[in-house]
C-alpha cells in the first residue's frame, strides 16, 4: 500500500475520504475488497482525535513515568473533541481520583456556575489539568518533575482537542502551560488574551482566571474578580458554538 496516499486518506474527511478509500481498494484489487474497506475504516477511525484520547486513557492508568512516586488515581480531560476552549486546572483532588473525571468536587462546582456565566455548558468545552493523577501528598504533586511526566498526555490533548482558548486556572496551571515562572502580580495577567507557544505545538490564545478553589477558600478576595474574568471572558470568546457540529458540515 502507498504510504503517503494512504496518511493521507488518515487524515482526510468526507468526500475526499471517501475518493481516496474509492482509490485504495482500486490500487489493491488483489485484496478482499470487504475485508480491505472494513480495515482502511477501522485504521481512519483510530487516527481520529477522540480515539487518541482514548488510547490515552488506557496508557494513564499504568503510567509509571514519575518513577517512585504512588498515585492513587489517574484523571484525563473531559469533554468534546475538538473544543472551542479548553481549561486547564492544577490537578485532580480525592474526588476526583475516585471517579476519573476533573473538577467535580466543590471547585467544580463553582466552576460550573462561572461557565453560566460565561454562557457555555460544561458539555461544550474541555476540561483537563496539568497533573493527571492524584497523590496524597499535594506538595510532591506539584512539583516541577511531576509536571514534566504528565506533559505528554498534556500535549496530545492540546493537538487532539485544538481549542480556539486555553484558560488556566490559578498560577500552577499559568506557569506550566508557558513553561516560565511568573514573578509579577497575577491580577496583571487577568483579562488579556496572551499568545502561548510550546515546542511541537502551534500558538495558542491564552487567558489566565484564579483557580475556583482560591474563590472558595478566601471568597471576599478572589470570587468577584472571577465572575468578572468569566464574564469578559464571555464576551472576547463569543457564544458557545459546537465544533462538533461544524465538523460535521465541514464534511
Amino acid at each position: 500500500m502507498t504510504e503517503d496516499l494512504f496518511t493521507v486518506y488518515l487524515g482526510s474527511r468526507g468526500g475526499k475520504r471517501v475518493a481516496l478509500e474509492n482509490k485504495l481498494l482500486r490500487d489493491h484489487s488483489h485484496i478482499p475488497e470487504t475485508r480491505l474497506r472494513r480495515q482502511l475504516r477501522q485504521a481512519w477511525e483510530e487516527a481520529r482525535p477522540a480515539a487518541t484520547l482514548k488510547r490515552q486513557a488506557i496508557a494513564l492508568r499504568d503510567c509509571e513515568r514519575c518513577e517512585g512516586m504512588f498515585h492513587s488515581g489517574w484523571v484525563r480531560g473531559e469533554g468534546p473533541v475538538p473544543a472551542p476552549i479548553l481549561f486547564l486546572g492544577e490537578s485532580p483532588g480525592r474526588n476526583e481520583a475516585q471517579h476519573h473525571r476533573p473538577f467535580i468536587g466543590p471547585a467544580g462546582g463553582l466552576l460550573n456556575e462561572l461557565l453560566e456565566l460565561a454562557g457555555w455548558p460544561r458539555t461544550g468545552v474541555f476540561i483537563t489539568n496539568v497533573v493527571k493523577c492524584f497523590t496524597f501528598r499535594p506538595k510532591v504533586q506539584l512539583t516541577p518533575r511531576v509536571a514534566q511526566g504528565c506533559w505528554p498526555y498534556l500535549r496530545e490533548e492540546l493537538r487532539c482537542v485544538d481549542p480556539a482558548y486555553i484558560v488556566c486556572l490559578g498560577r500552577y496551571a499559568w506557569e506550566n502551560w508557558t513553561g516560565e515562572p511568573h514573578t509579577g502580580l497575577l491580577e496583571d495577567l487577568r483579562q488579556q488574551v496572551h499568545r502561548v507557544t510550546r515546542p511541537g505545538l502551534r500558538t495558542f490564545s491564552t487567558v489566565f482566571c484564579y483557580h475556583p478553589a482560591a474563590a472558595l477558600r478566601q471568597p471576599q478576595r478572589y470570587l468577584q474578580p472571577l465572575r468578572e474574568d468569566f464574564a469578559w471572558l464571555g464576551e472576547t470568546a463569543g457564544p458557545w458554538v459546537d465544533y462538533r457540529m461544524l465538523s460535521e458540515e465541514s464534511e
